[in-house]
């Protein structure tokens, strides 16, 4: 199990911070990716809206 974040010390809050931001930044990238693909690829009628976007708001 992950230490809690009360007992990290400053470096280690420090670099998880930036750990996680560096994965956030990868996931970001990667729904992009997927929301792209999304756009070219699946019909508006399965999405059941005019574009990605307003089926990835519902969805989320």
């Amino acid at each position: 199990m992950a230490t809690a974040i009360w007992q990290l010390s400053e470096s280690e809050l420090l670099a998880d911070a930036a750990a996680v931001s560096h994965q956030i930044q990868l996931l970001e990238a990667r729904r992009i990716a997927l929301v792209a693909d999304i756009d070219t690829r699946v019909s508006r009628e399965k999405l059941g809206f005019p574009g990605p976007a307003g089926w990835l708001t519902s969805t989320t």
